[in-house]
């Protein structure tokens, strides 16, 4: 291989890597986690999929954990705009980061 070859392939690596790694701190909604919010583990799903989406275009997303579920209201309508997200999709991400932070939550006490 030449170097340019391996230089890509390193880079595309890292590029993976960094990308799974964001995905990672999106963790995937369960039925638990729906029935807690009293909606569809679809919905929720939907709302993670817009905040790796919409997030994970400018920065790495933070994990819901990093915040208390009742700081996650004020945080997603400040990043709105920039995220590009419109009042329906605002809503479901914050749904999704609210339940899974208050999932952390439970689980600590």
């Amino acid at each position: 291989m030449t170097r340019v070859a391996v230089l890509t392939f390193v880079l595309a690596a890292a590029g993976a890597a960094l990308a799974a790694c964001g995905h990672s701190r999106a963790p995937v909604a369960t039925e638990a986690d729906a029935a807690r919010a009293g909606v569809s583990v679809a919905e929720l799903n939907q709302g993670r999929r817009l905040f790796v989406g919409h997030c994970g275009n400018c920065h790495l997303p933070p994990s819901p954990t990093d915040f208390p579920p009742e700081a996650w209201p004020g945080h997603v309508g400040e990043m709105r705009e920039r995220a590009g997200l419109d009042a329906t999709s605002e809503a479901l991400v914050e749904r999704y980061l609210v339940t899974m932070a208050q999932a952390s939550a439970q689980a600590s006490r």
